[in-house]
């Protein structure tokens, strides 16, 4: 439900490329084609995700076909769901989870999973989540950056170097020395730094989860206080494929998604350029 193809229930379309690639044939040898320099071009011209599958193939592999017979989070997918599976079993090896916070294809399972199985780990020595500032797999490669917004270290050779090595070397080495992990290690982009915490998410002195909500408020602005119930508590915008909101730049989608992976961030960074819908910033900081 809320990795891959179904991002918390919404249909992520470039599914039926890793689909196709990934299930047409045991080998992997059919790969799927453009007939546009843009992808976008090529699924705005098919119409419909089904009429793009239909035209691919798609119609002959087997996933593809539960897919369309379980559209929704019903009990074929909900019986397979890690974080539900492993919550009835017994903790009987160590494991670390690893969660990138920009990562746009598995935003959900890592979090849920350590959720499920944390509260049996009760001596803190098996269960550990590791929260990095990644794209999808960006922990396996250089991680000083992500778009334009730069760390002061490569995080990904720190996750690679200090904190995994250090979790392989106690549990499979004889003579490893004791590995020193808190239970969660999160790089806070904020302070550009990692955290040593005892739980996710973090909690104070007295054992509270200190919530800190934001809301939208009139005229585009985020802030930290609830809007008066004067204020309108919706805003409208016509969606129109054929105007769509890019989130990648100047870049052709099959480039920016297929190629950088950043599309979530590139979201961030070119919401302003029209055509958008609506945009929310925070007011600029006092000083």
């Amino acid at each position: 439900m809320g990795d891959d193809w179904s991002h918390n229930g919404a249909f992520r379309q470039l599914s039926l490329v890793y689909w196709y690639d990934q299930e047409a044939t045991r080998q992997n040898k059919e790969k799927w084609w453009s007939d546009h320099f843009d992808d976008y071009e090529s699924w705005l011209a098919a119409g419909p995700a089904g009429e793009m599958a239909h035209q691919r193939g798609l119609d002959q592999v087997g996933f593809y076909q539960k897919f369309l017979a379980h559209l929704a989070y019903d009990a074929f997918w909900q019986e397979q769901a890690l974080d539900k599976l492993l919550a009835k079993e017994p903790l009987s090896v160590p494991v670390m989870l690893v969660h990138s916070l920009w990562d746009q294809e598995d935003i959900y399972g890592a979090l849920h999973v350590f959720r499920a199985i944390k509260p049996k780990d009760t001596d803190n020595s098996k269960v550990f989540l590791v929260m990095g500032p990644w794209f999808h797999h960006q922990q396996l490669l250089q991680g000083n950056a992500i778009g334009d917004i730069r760390f002061s270290e490569d995080t990904a050779a720190y996750f690679r170097h200090t904190l995994v090595r250090q979790f392989f070397d106690h549990f499979l080495k004889d003579a490893a020395p004791r590995a020193d992990l808190a239970p969660v290690t999160a790089f806070e982009t904020g302070t550009n730094r990692w955290q040593r915490l005892s739980a996710w998410p973090p909690r104070s002195e007295d054992g509270h989860i200190d919530m800190v909500r934001l809301y939208f408020q009139p005229a585009g602005k985020l802030g930290f206080s609830a809007p008066g119930p004067a204020e309108p508590d919706f805003e409208q915008y016509m969606s129109d494929p054929a105007k769509p909101v890019r989130s990648c730049g100047d870049q052709s989608i099959s480039r920016a998604i297929r190629g950088s992976m950043i599309g979530k961030l590139g979201w961030s960074a070119t919401s302003a350029r029209p055509p958008v819908g609506p945009t929310y910033s925070p007011s600029p900081p006092k000083s």
